[in-house]
């Protein structure tokens, strides 16, 4: 039986809702946006309740957006070429906005550590989940040795954390996650091409999640740091 304060919470009828549909498949976009916006289905189900479809966004909305694996890749390489024009210009080692990902995990996020659940932003475990998913759908093959544990240790650490556990649940089973802001800081001595495979890979968050069961809304992630979705950027 489902956990009494887990239940589901009967909504009106008449209230709207927001579905947000995230691809990993470059390929499937086009064919996703024809199929909505050219006479699509202007009912959904979802279970046993179906929905009339009011409107469609692939813009101008803060969880709306689009880009190939070869723009976020590009665009990688020209964020930490103005990175470290910046680092370069007498600014002190570690000084805000210098090397550092800004993150915010708006629904509980964890990982799977041996036979336990771990709701803790460990670095590791981010960028291995996002490289995961980069690995299996993206074209563009990330640097070697990157997701070595040692190297991942000696590259990305933890600059400011500001997070509490909460409690998710999948229809199935309660897990523990952890939500809140999250700073990540790269060391200067890393190399150029691992510096862009992390920053890449911190943005594709924004679509693939970070962690387990993001298929059930959880591990939703926001990068505090412009990063392009379709002819826009996004701030926090």
């Amino acid at each position: 039986p489902t956990p009494p304060r887990y239940r589901n919470r009967t909504q009106s009828p008449s209230a709207p809702t927001e579905l947000r549909i995230a691809l990993l498949e470059d390929d499937l976009f086009p064919l996703l946006m024809d199929g909505l916006l050219r006479g699509g289905p202007r009912e959904l189900a979802l279970g046993p309740t179906r929905f009339f479809v009011e409107e469609v966004r692939a813009v101008e909305h803060p969880w709306a957006g689009h880009a190939p694996y070869e723009a976020l890749w590009a665009w990688a390489a020209d964020f930490c070429e103005l990175e470290g024009s910046g680092r370069g210009k007498g600014k002190d080692k570690g000084e805000e906005g210098e090397g550092r990902i800004a993150l915010r995990f708006l629904t509980p996020t964890t990982f799977r550590r041996g036979d336990f659940d771990y709701p803790l932003p460990d670095p590791v475990l981010l960028v291995r989940s996002w490289a995961a998913r980069w690995r299996r759908f993206s074209p563009i093959p990330l640097p070697e040795g990157l997701l070595d544990e040692g190297r991942l240790l000696r590259t990305v650490g933890l600059s400011f954390v500001r997070v509490r556990t909460a409690p998710f649940y999948d229809g199935h089973t309660v897990f523990p996650g952890f939500v809140g802001r999250v700073e990540l800081l790269l060391r200067d001595c890393t190399p150029r091409e691992e510096r862009q495979a992390l920053f890449a890979l911190a943005a594709y968050a924004f679509w693939a999640g970070t962690g387990r069961k993001t298929p059930y809304g959880a591990g939703l992630t926001r990068p505090l740091f412009p990063f392009p979705r379709g002819g826009e950027r996004s701030f926090s």
